[in-house]
C-alpha cells in the first residue's frame, strides 16, 4: 500500500491492459489510487477530473491543444475545470487529439475521475472500442463514486457483462480491515491512542479515503475536532452528489434515525418515517441513492455506509 509509487502502480496495471475500471464502494480510496500513484510514478498519463469539467467552460481545441504543447514536455498533464469535454465519437477535436497522443510514440494512460458524470447520451462504447483497436499506446483508465453509474454510462445494463472481452481489466477496492487502518494511522501519528483508532474505524469501516483525511486533519487539531471536520467534509461530499436534493436527504435522515447505533432497517419502516409522501416517489429516489452507492440494501437490509453517514445525518 505505501511501497514506491511505480511498482504500485504497476502492480496493479499490466503493460497490455488497455482499458481499466477502478471500482469499489465509495470512500475506498479509489480517487487515492489514481491521482497520488501515477503522480509519483514514472508513468506518462492525462488526468480528467469530469467533476471539474462540469464546473467551468473552457473549448476544446483550447484544452487540447494546451495538452499537446505540454505533453511532449513532460510526462503528464492533469485537467480541472473544464465544462463541455465532448469525449464523443462525433467530437473532430477528440479524434485529432487521439492522433496527437498516438505520435508521441509512448504509452500515455488515460485517467478519468469522477468518470460516472460523462455524458449519458454520448455513445462511449462504440468510441473507446475504436481508441484501443486503433491506437495501440493509449491505455484508458476509469474511476467513478459509484460503480453502478459508471457501468451504466458505459452502455451496459448487466455490470457482470464483460465490455470489451479481450481488453477490459478491472481493479477493485475495499474497506481497510481493522489491522490495515491500526497500522497507516499509527505510522502517521505514532502518538494517537487505540481508543481514537478503533473508534474511527468503527465510523468509517475502513474507508481508506475517509482514515487519510482524518489522520490529515488530526496533525493539526485535537480529537473531537477532527472529527467534526470530518463529518462535514463527509456531509459537504454526499450532498454534491445528490444536488441537496431534499427527497434524498430525507430518505437518507429517515435511514440514519434506525441505524445510527448499529443495524439494518426497511423500505417499509423508510415509508413509517415519511407518513404523507408519495411512495412511488420515495421509492425512486431510494433506488437513486443506490446507484450512487450511497445506502447499501442487502436483501431488504437497509444502512448507509460507510458507518459514519449515519452520526452525521441524524443531526
Amino acid at each position: 500500500m505505501f511501497e514506491y509509487p511505480t511498482y504500485q502502480f504497476n502492480k496493479y496495471i499490466r503493460f497490455d491492459e488497455k482499458f481499466i475500471i477502478v471500482r469499489g464502494p465509495r470512500f475506498s480510496g479509489k480517487t487515492w489510487f489514481i491521482q497520488d500513484i501515477p503522480g509519483k510514478s514514472n508513468i506518462y498519463y492525462i488526468y480528467i477530473d469530469m467533476a471539474g469539467a462540469i464546473k467551468a467552460r473552457k473549448k476544446n481545441l483550447k484544452v487540447f491543444q494546451a495538452i499537446k504543447k505540454d505533453l511532449f514536455g513532460s510526462r503528464k498533464f492533469t485537467i480541472t475545470n473544464m465544462e463541455g469535454l465532448s469525449i464523443s465519437p462525433y467530437c473532430k477535436y477528440f479524434r485529432c487529439f487521439f492522433d496527437e497522443l498516438e505520435n508521441a510514440e509512448r504509452v500515455i494512460y488515460i485517467v478519468l475521475d469522477h468518470a460516472e458524470l460523462l455524458r449519458p447520451w454520448d455513445h462511449y462504447r462504440r468510441l473507446f472500442k475504436a481508441v484501443i483497436d486503433h491506437y495501440h499506446n493509449i491505455r484508458l483508465v476509469f474511476v467513478a463514486g459509484s460503480t453502478p453509474m459508471l457501468i451504466e454510462r458505459l452502455g451496459v445494463n448487466d455490470p457482470k457483462a464483460p465490455l470489451f472481452g479481450r481488453w477490459e481489466r478491472y481493479i477493485d477496492f475495499q474497506y481497510w480491515d481493522s489491522h490495515t487502518t491500526y497500522e497507516y494511522v499509527r505510522s502517521e501519528i505514532p502518538q494517537i491512542s487505540d481508543e481514537e483508532i478503533f473508534l474511527l474505524h468503527d465510523l468509517t469501516e475502513g474507508a481508506a479515503q475517509l482514515v487519510m483525511k482524518y489522520v490529515e486533519y488530526r496533525k493539526m487539531m485535537t480529537m473531537d475536532k477532527a472529527f467534526a471536520k470530518l463529518e462535514d467534509y463527509v456531509k459537504k461530499k454526499v450532498l454534491a452528489e445528490m444536488s441537496n436534493s431534499e427527497w434524498g436527504l430525507r430518505i437518507i435522515k429517515a435511514i440514519a434515525i434506525d441505524t445510527v447505533g448499529g443495524g439494518y432497517t426497511s423500505l417499509k419502516r423508510i415509508y413509517e418515517r415519511l407518513p404523507g409522501y408519495n411512495k412511488d416517489n420515495v421509492k425512486v429516489m431510494f433506488y437513486e441513492l443506490l446507484r450512487y452507492d450511497i445506502i447499501e440494501n442487502i436483501g431488504g437490509n437497509i444502512r448507509l455506509k460507510p458507518r459514519i453517514l449515519s452520526h452525521i445525518f441524524i443531526k
